[in-house]
Formats: structure tokens, C-alpha cells, sequence
């Protein structure tokens, strides 16, 4: 539901252990991929002795397919040092109200991103400097299957808010 003149700059700041990953559909993921799983390996120093540079290429370059596929305005990874997969995923999108959602309400945004493949999410609604806001924690199951066969179990965040208007003037 990206609209067309999307907002980019959401003033988000990330910890350099957060990798931002391509997005744009003329970037080579293998490069990149290959190219970001050595420099960081390098960085790692002694610790790089525990990590399998082909496992971390393989993981930078699914990662950022996935986000990818989803479109989202940013996407970013956080890579641990000594660590040969990713712990957690970012990602940023805006979503603009359109004839089928006239509407974005924090139960829209509820009703939209929770899943009940365990039982019901967990919802916190709150109010932030940024406007009105709700958190949904959940798990469930991952559409790919792990390199044993089985679905992998996912623990999932979603932050949502809705930005206050700006002031008239």
C-alpha cells in the first residue's frame, strides 16, 4: 500500500550492527551479499573463526530477497559479531489510506498484521509524542520451511502508528 509520493525520511537511526539492506531492484543481492558477509566476517577478528562465510552470504542474500518481495521503504538486518545469521529484522513502510482502506484506525492495523497460528496476539495500544499507537507481539509460522524440513516459529513485533496531523497554520 505504498503510495506514490512516499515519505522516506522517517528520521529512523539504527545501531551500525543494523545493516541496511538493497531494496532497489537493480542491485545484485549475490554481490552485495558476498561483498557484506566478508567485510563483516573481517570485522569480527577472532570470533570470525566460528562463522561459516558461505551460511552468512546465503542468510544476507534471503534476507534481503525477502524484504524485498514485501516492498518496504526500509529494510535493515542486525548482524551480532561472531554471529553467521541474522537475530532480527526491520523493516519500514508507510501506509496510505485508499478506496478499499478509506481509513488506516489502529484496529485496521490489528486486524491486518496479527496472526493467531498460536493463540491470539498480544495488543498494547498507547498514546506517543508521534501520535496514537498500537504494538502487537505474536507468533507463527514462517511460509519457508528450515533446512530440516520442518516451518520455522516466528516471534514477531509490529509497531503501528498513526501520525498526528500537522497543526493548521
Amino acid at each position: 500500500m505504498n503510495g506514490a509520493n512516499t515519505i522516506v525520511d522517517c528520521g529512523l537511526t539504527c545501531h551500525e550492527e543494523w545493516l541496511p539492506l538493497p531494496l532497489e531492484p537493480a542491485a545484485d543481492l549475490s554481490t552485495w551479499s558476498q561483498e557484506t558477509a566478508t567485510e563483516l566476517i573481517r570485522q569480527c577478528g577472532r570470533a570470525a573463526a566460528t562463522m561459516d562465510p558461505a551460511l552468512l552470504t546465503q542468510e544476507l542474500r534471503e534476507r534481503a530477497a525477502d524484504s524485498r518481495g514485501r516492498g518496504p521503504v526500509h529494510a535493515f538486518a542486525l548482524c551480532l559479531p561472531g554471529v553467521d545469521r541474522v537475530a532480527a529484522m526491520l523493516e519500514v513502510d508507510f501506509i496510505h489510506p485508499d478506496e478499499t482502506v478509506p481509513e488506516i484506525t489502529l484496529d485496521w492495523i490489528v486486524e491486518a498484521f496479527a496472526a493467531d497460528d498460536f493463540g491470539p496476539p498480544e495488543t498494547t495500544k498507547a498514546r506517543l509524542p508521534a501520535g496514537p499507537a498500537v504494538r502487537i507481539r505474536q507468533n507463527f509460522v514462517a511460509s519457508e520451511e528450515s533446512d530440516g524440513g520442518g516451518r520455522v516459529l516466528m516471534e514477531t513485533v509490529t509497531y503501528g502508528f498513526r501520525p498526528r496531523a500537522p497543526a493548521a497554520r
